[in-house]
């Protein structure tokens, strides 16, 4: 996934950070295109018959620990679009340092006998909505999740904030208020204190991660993607996941000077959307800033300075469970340039990542959380603060597997570790 922005700087969900204990095989490299030799984003890395791994972030890489017992297990890595590969861990010379070419895997059009295959793009996609309560929770449900947050400014990371949360909705079928469909219900977080940097408006006006799940599931709102009265379908191929076939359909509509690049992926037989990403790049000698764009002076923060969006991308990923397609993982990724709004001079970049990954989803007999956990939607400001539970942090399965990059965590514990600064934000409440 290419970008005019020095992407090296951002550091995302599953990255590079290596764990000295003992009891973990660290797990840890970069998928590419064996062709292109391109890094491979979103790809899943896991152990067969196991649903925990790692996802690829936008550089490729990967990163997560097993236990030494699974040294006879064998390593899986599926991508819409390449074979899958797989791999004995006991075959792995160094696995702290892997490098996985994937094989494309794109099957022509002319080459598949489909029983649907004269349906046009925008039939696809009808049919898509039409099976929503086949393919999806129709009843209550929880789901169990982890996010992880970050913001920069010129090559300083300016705030980091993770929480463990369940969230429950009451079914795809079920009609919800846009934006806020699922409640959230925080059981641990954890933030660092707030750098003092530019913080430009996006960073400011964008701080609460459970804001961008509430707008980011194109099917459980029948937006973005899924919103046929606004966009515009093409068939591009076919690819397959896991030997299924899935046809790839692009989707565009117009944004202003933005050009978008959308693709959905869909299983041909039961017509479920299992992936959406969602790309726009700004045009080579063009700038969008969406507040001034629709005629504001929002973007102005302090003194001259104001912003440029050069990058927004997301991707939301389901899992099949049981007959079912469960969210599996959700990315919303923003990126552009600080600027002073009375020379036009660049002065440095800027970049927001919310990422999210869940799992032991409860589809049966679901309880509600307590209320006292609520999270109650507040728009952009700042999620809830609570109490810092050291002891759980400290044994958290995901935080074990997907530790926190090195230069997140250098950055920010320039002055004050970031242990300290977790126990200060939560005694402070902000």
């Amino acid at each position: 996934m290419k970008s005019r922005l020095h992407l090296s700087i951002y550091c995302f969900l599953i990255s590079c950070f290596s764990i000295q204990a003992q009891d973990f095989i660290n797990i840890k490299g970069q998928v590419v295109d064996q062709e292109t030799k391109e890094p491979l984003a979103f790809a899943t890395i896991n152990l067969a018959g196991r649903s925990r791994g790692a996802v690829s972030n936008f550089l490729g890489e990967f990163n997560f620990n097993i236990s030494n017992s699974s040294e006879n297990d064998t390593l899986i890595i599926s991508m819409l679009g390449y074979k899958t590969y797989k791999l004995a861990i006991n075959r792995i010379p160094n696995p702290s340092n892997l490098t996985i070419t994937m094989l494309e895997d794109i099957v022509m059009l002319n080459e598949l006998v489909v029983s649907d295959k004269e349906l046009t793009a925008k039939e696809i996609v009808e049919k898509v909505i039409e099976n929503i309560p086949n393919n999806y929770p129709t009843r209550p449900y929880l789901l169990n999740g982890f996010t992880r947050a970050h913001k920069m400014e010129c090559d300083q990371y300016v705030s980091l904030y993770e929480a463990n949360f369940d969230l429950y909705g009451r079914g795809y079928n079920s009609k919800s208020k846009v934006g806020y469909p699922e409640k959230i219900y925080l059981n641990e977080m954890r933030a660092s204190n707030k750098v003092d940097q530019y913080m430009v408006q996006p960073l400011e006006s964008n701080r609460n991660p459970f804001v961008a799940l509430g707008h980011i599931n194109d099917v459980l709102l029948k937006s973005f993607s899924l919103n046929i009265s606004r966009n515009t379908y093409h068939l591009e191929n076919y690819t397959t996941l896991n030997d299924r076939l899935v046809y790839v359909i692009i989707t565009g509509k117009d944004h202003g000077p933005m050009r978008p690049n959308n693709r959905m992926y869909i299983d041909v037989d039961t017509y479920a959307l299992i992936k959406v990403d969602y790309e726009i790049d700004t045009p080579e000698g063009e700038d969008w800033n969406p507040a001034l764009y629709k005629g504001s002076t929002i973007g102005l923060t302090k003194d001259s300075l104001s912003f440029k969006v050069k990058r927004v991308a997301k991707s939301v990923q389901f899992e099949e469970q049981n007959g079912l397609y469960i969210l599996k993982y959700t990315n919303w990724f923003m990126s552009g340039i600080i600027f002073n709004s009375e020379s036009k001079e660049d002065l440095c970049d800027w970049g927001a990542q919310f990422e999210m990954m869940f799992s032991n989803v409860i589809l049966d007999n679901v309880e509600r959380p307590s209320k006292k956990r609520l999270l109650k939607p507040k728009g952009r400001t700042d999620p809830k603060v609570i109490p810092y539970n050291e002891t759980f942090w400290k044994n958290y399965d995901l935080i074990t597997e997907f530790p926190l990059n090195e230069q997140i965590e250098a950055g920010l514990s320039k002055e004050i570790d970031l242990e300290t600064q977790f126990r200060e934000r939560a005694k402070k409440g902000e």
